[in-house]
């Protein structure tokens, strides 16, 4: 019996091969194999007798193969071929997440395992995400990764490990990032109609323009969603009526996202939301 292998993956098929076999004539030759050998699951059988059959294991562990061949009334001794059948390695995702929408969270795939305690390749893919989302994983083949939840939704992620002989199964999480609203709340009155804020949404400039006849003392600042002032010069002060100042939100190096123009004067506090692209 030829074949050059003698170890393979759970999953995946093999030859094994009488051609090198030593005939006594020119008879006509039937190829009788056998599976001598093979783990107690296994309904493992051989009914081909070609000169070489494929064979699929069907559970892991040692198997036996055994040939004889047979011409008119003479019969060979038989032979045997051996082969291990490595068991699948196993991948783990982690549990599902949960996060806040424009933050990264770390997939750990440390606890995926082999068997026999091969060295593992890892192969992580964003399947399924937020129409629009960039889907941006830190690396694909590392253990741990981590991914950035640019915007808000359903992210499905898979994960398979690799052995050297056979994948996993796949082993696949979701994390869901939510929209964070903040706890400023917005004052619902008609003064908040002497603010104009254009272009909105915008990929980089925002202008915001006084309209009142009766604001002093206007400052403007940015927050993020975390609450946090990430204006460079807070507060911008727009110093007259019908004062237009412009930010650039490129320059402020934000990420995409939403954020709120905090304006304070004299009459009170007011929000305004702007969604950066």
């Amino acid at each position: 019996i030829i074949n050059s292998i003698s170890k393979v993956g759970l999953g995946e098929s093999f030859l094994v091969d009488g051609r090198k076999s030593f005939l006594a004539s020119k008879d006509k030759v039937t190829y009788i194999w056998d599976v001598v050998e093979k783990p107690l699951k296994s309904n493992l059988k051989i009914v081909s007798n070609s000169v070489e059959v494929s064979v699929l294991p069907d559970v892991f562990g040692s198997y036996t193969f055994g040939l004889k061949i047979k011409q008119g009334e003479l019969e060979s001794t038989q032979a045997f071929f051996k082969i291990y059948v490595s068991d699948n390695p196993i991948a783990r995702a982690g549990e599902d997440k949960k996060i806040d929408a424009r933050n990264e969270v770390e997939l750990d795939g440390s606890k995926s395992s082999d068997s026999e305690q091969d060295a593992l390749i890892f192969n992580w893919e964003i399947i399924k995400g937020p129409l629009n989302s960039r889907k941006v994983l830190s690396s694909s083949t590392q253990p741990k990764v981590t991914m950035f939840a640019d915007l808000a939704g359903e992210y499905k992620i898979k994960l398979t490990v690799y052995d050297g002989l056979s994948n996993s199964k796949p082993d696949t999480i979701t994390v869901f990032a939510k929209e964070v609203i903040t706890s400023l709340e917005t004052k619902e009155n008609d003064s908040e109609n002497n603010w104009v804020l254009y272009p909105n949404p915008t990929n980089d400039l925002v202008f915001i323009k006084n309209i009142s006849k009766e604001s002093t003392n206007i400052e403007v600042e940015i927050i993020d969603l975390k609450g946090k002032i990430v204006s460079k010069d807070s507060p911008l002060i727009l110093k007259s009526i019908n004062q237009t100042i412009g930010i650039s939100l490129l320059d402020l190096h934000l990420k995409p996202g939403l954020y709120f123009l905090k304006i304070k004067s004299d009459e009170g506090e007011y929000i305004k939301k702007i969604l950066f692209q």
